[in-house]
């Protein structure tokens, strides 16, 4: 036989359509031709893929092997029946192996959609959408942006329970495979997925098609379509396909499972517990409920508590699935994974009800090869050698696992093993258009992480990559205190820059663990000057004011002998300095301002101490005592109010009118109790005085440009144990309501340098009387007029008045004069003293709590003035009185709160 001959039989002999095991390699089959399938090893498993290695043979050893790669291929096994049993997936690897010249080894291997998607590694974001939904979208972008996925791969999703399925706030697939992410996601709400051959194509196009297959209710599978499964050993005279060997497994599991997860929102651990129906006997069943399936999830687990208690009965089912199952080996060609069979010539499964002979098919492991000529056939096997599990009559058999029809089929969830490797990343803080401060009521933020492709997010319209508060969901942020409407909360704001780790290594979980600057956000600029590294001594928090340039800061300046603290606002350039004060630095350096504490504005201060203020420049070095010291202070007021005494008793015996020293003795006493109830005073009682005390060893100044006023609503007293001394540059006016007294030990001086001196008794009378003499001396005259003058000494009277002179005297009544002269009737007109009516005085009283100070409005109130008058009345909005009235100048009164 010629050798064109030989390639021509040997070609016909590799006809795939002579054999029972064959090959469809992408559209029209161009790059498997010339290719044979001689022998196959492939695994299909629900809730994993299809794992397919293809030994085939060619008549070409040159065949490039890159045109193999991402082709569909399909494996066409005929069955008992002469039907097709078709596997399907695409081509991820070729190999050329040993060649004899003639014939040439070429190993295929082929893999599903979902297990080459493990090959795409990506980071993506997710929002209010359901694990369902974001598989489907998964899925059909994978068929819109890959032609060859698009033309190898489809799906569908047979979900019978889509209200379990929450929309979740944020999901987030971080650097991990598309594939990975699916199956997280599948997991974690016990969606199951198998793979089965894609339906015939209508336009009757060739190219292999593979079906994801998404479910999540087992007794919804459908059935082998083959009828009943034998049990029966296989052998080449039977007619039917049987399944040769079954193996019932049992396993001990645990026996509940428990679930603890924290929910900040509630905040409170939702714990699920789920105990389970399986019977694992006498001894196994205690035995399992001691192996607790307990474990603590990552924050908020669940979307809802119902959803979390859901996802533990999960993982019961699991454990139920894992407990018992059935392991075979069959020569049936068109077993298949996510179809139940119901097995019967099986004594075991024969006597079991017959809800109990249906078993749902888990996984298959294929083994098959082509039955060759003799011949040929040892020729094949030295070419392909290794090893292979096919005995020499068998040219197909599978190993299986199965369960009941009636046992929930779940996909195991280990959050250790399917969540991605997480570590922390930056992001940028997002927000509405014109927003700084974007939050929720729990302080919450949104956030974009950055270099996620804007065409992953074109499905939400750009949500997750906008730069808006469409990003994220709400991300919690560590501080350092964090409680009940208190602590120390500084909101990031829009634009800055986090550190974003993620709760329980979840990568749905993001919480910010951190603020960090760049090159868009520097460091704080103290005061708005200066910068680092010049300014790095210099330490603390600034913040920014909305929309606006003003700042807030907290400043400590820790520089070598400099070091000093400020508390300030740009508002009213106000600020409260302490230490060593400087202009604010710039490069580290800062002009001398003084040393100290200092509190100053631009516009108001007031000090305000509801137990009263103490103002002293009485040294405490190192604060070494108590807060108000005061024995100095103390000391004074005592000796102060001993000359007030002292004098006050002078007084009374000269007839200089009493001295009120009760207001004195008050002050002395709040002084000495001042700081009774306190934490250095705590027994001790009548503390707290509302009072202001002033101190200074040193001396007082009080001054002003304009006015100083100087009063009381009670009392005043002015006292010194030296000299007191009051000096006006123009005028100085005393003025009394009531009564003008001045006493001195040591004699008094009235002296005018210029103009009149005037003293003036309008409705009484003028009394002058010394211990030893009177004189009267006048550069010019001395006139005294009176309608009635009398002079009295001892033995004498003279008498002014009613036009005549009247002298008396007990002796000797001698005149001196050179001359005398007597007239005729004479006399004069003294003027009398101008007449004053009298005056009216007016008071009003604003009435307040004395318990909170608040005004009282609207008040009943009655009036009882000194001089007898009674009002009664309404205050006004402000808790203003009506005007008190009396001809008594601050004539004094009691108020009583009337009810209504």
């Amino acid at each position: 036989m010629s050798v064109h001959g030989g390639a021509r039989l040997l070609a016909e002999i590799l006809s795939p359509s002579r054999r029972a095991l064959r090959m469809r390699l992408g559209r029209a089959n161009a790059a498997g031709a010339g290719l044979m399938l001689q022998r196959i090893d492939i695994r299909e498993a629900l809730n994993d893929g299809i794992a397919a290695r293809l030994i085939c043979l060619g008549t070409r050893a040159d065949l490039p092997l890159k045109t193999f790669i991402g082709q569909p291929v399909e494996v066409q096994i005929v069955t008992d029946t002469g039907r097709i049993r078709r596997i399907c997936a695409v081509v991820t690897g070729a190999k050329a192996g040993q060649s004899d010249g003639s014939l040439t080894v070429y190993e295929l291997e082929a893999r599903d959609a979902l297990s080459i998607l493990e090959r795409r590694i990506n980071s993506r974001v997710f929002m209010h959408r359901s694990d369902v939904a974001i598989v489907e979208t998964l899925l059909t972008e994978w068929r819109q942006r890959s032609p060859a996925l698009a033309a190898a791969f489809d799906f569908s999703v047979n979900v019978a329970h889509g209200d379990r399925y929450p929309a979740r706030e944020f999901t987030h697939q971080f650097n991990e495979s598309d594939a990975a992410f699916v199956r997280r996601l599948l997991k974690r709400s016990g969606i199951s997925w198998f793979f089965r051959p894609g339906a015939e194509k209508e336009d009757g196009g060739d190219t292999p098609v593979h079906e994801m297959v998404l479910f999540d209710e087992a007794m919804n599978l459908a059935p082998y379509t083959g009828g009943a499964v034998r049990f029966h050993r296989d052998d080449a005279t039977e007619q039917r396909d049987a399944i040769t060997r079954i193996v019932h497994a049992r396993d001990l599991v645990s026996g509940t499972v428990e679930r603890k997860t924290w929910d900040y929102k509630t905040n409170r651990i939702d714990q699920a517990a789920n105990e389970g129906g399986l019977d694992q006997g006498d001894i196994g069943g205690p035995l399992a409920a001691f192996l607790s399936d307990s474990q603590i999830e990552m924050p908020h687990a669940g979307d809802s508590w119902a959803d979390h208690e859901r996802r533990t009965g999960l993982r019961m089912d699991r454990h139920e699935m894992n407990a018992k199952g059935l392991h075979g080996e069959s020569g049936m060609r068109d077993l298949s994974v996510g179809e139940y069979i119901r097995i019967t010539g099986h004594a075991r499964i024969d006597a079991a009800p017959a809800s109990e002979r249906e078993f749902i098919v888990l996984a298959v492991h294929h083994w098959a090869e082509n039955n060759l000529p003799k011949e040929l056939d040892a020729r094949v096997h030295l070419l392909i050698g290794g090893d292979h599990t096919l005995e020499d009559d068998k040219r197909y058999r599978n190993e299986f696992s199965a369960v009941r029809r009636d046992t929930p089929i779940v996909p195991v969830w280990e959050p250790l093993h399917d969540l991605p490797k997480v570590h922390p990343v930056t992001a940028l803080v997002v927000g509405p258009q014109g927003e700084e401060v974007h939050t929720d009521k729990l302080g919450r933020v949104k956030v974009q992480f950055q270099t996620y492709k804007r065409e992953d997010h074109e499905h939400a319209q750009g949500a997750g990559v906008s730069g808006s508060e469409r990003d994220s969901a709400w991300i919690r942020y560590i501080t350092a205190l964090a409680g009940n409407r208190f602590g120390a909360d500084f909101i990031p704001r829009v634009g800055m820059e986090v550190y974003v780790d993620f709760l329980g290594g979840d990568p749905d979980r993001p919480i910010i663990v951190g603020v960090v600057h760049n090159g868009h956000q520097n460091p704080a600029a103290w005061s708005d000057v200066g910068a680092l590294p010049g300014n790095r001594y210099v330490s603390g928090i600034k913040t920014q004011e909305i929309r606006g340039s003003g700042f807030n800061q907290l400043r400590y300046d820790d520089t070598p002998g400099q070091i000093s603290i400020q508390w300030s606002t740009s508002y009213a350039a106000t600020q409260i300095n302490g230490g060593w004060l400087t202009q604010p630095r710039t490069e580290g350096e800062g002009a001398p301002r003084g040393e100290g504490l200092e509190a100053r504005s631009d516009a108001q201060v007031a000090v305000r101490g509801g137990k009263g203020v103490y103002i002293t420049a009485q040294p405490q070095a190192r604060a070494g005592s108590d807060m108000m010291e005061r024995r100095a202070l103390l000391g004074l007021a005592e000796q102060l109010q001993g000359i007030v005494k002292t004098l006050g008793e002078a007084s009374h015996t000269h007839r200089a009118e009493d001295t009120d020293s009760a207001r004195i003795e008050k002050i002395v006493t709040q002084l000495k109790h001042w700081d009774g109830g306190t934490n250095v005073n705590e027994e001790g009682a009548d503390g707290g005085a509302p009072m202001v005390a002033i101190d200074a060893p040193a001396g007082i100044a009080i001054a002003s440009q304009d006015s100083l006023v100087l009063g009381a609503q009670n009392h005043i007293d002015a006292v010194s144990a030296g000299n007191t001394q009051v000096s006006a540059g123009r005028k100085l006016l005393l003025r009394a309501a009531d009564l003008f007294s001045a006493f001195a030990r040591k004699g008094m001086t009235l002296v005018t340098a210029e103009g009149d001196l005037r003293m003036e008794a309008h409705k009484d009378d003028i009394c002058i009387i010394a211990g030893r003499n009177i004189r009267l001396i006048a550069g010019e005259n001395f006139i005294m007029e009176s309608p009635k003058f009398s002079f009295i000494a001892q033995g004498v009277q003279v008498d002014y008045g009613s036009g005549r002179i009247v002298e008396q005297s007990q002796s000797l009544h001698h005149i001196m004069s050179p001359d005398f002269s007597v007239g005729g009737a004479g006399g004069g007109s003294p003027r009398g003293p101008e007449s004053f009516g009298s005056a009216s005085h007016d008071q009003r009283v604003v009435l307040t709590d004395a318990n909170t100070g608040e005004l009282l409005a609207s008040q009943r109130y009655r009036i009882e003035i000194e001089d007898g008058t009674v009002l009664e009345g309404r205050s006004d909005e402000q808790g203003n009185t009506q005007s008190l009235q009396s001809e008594i100048a601050f004539a004094r009164y009691t108020i009583q709160a009337l009810k209504d």
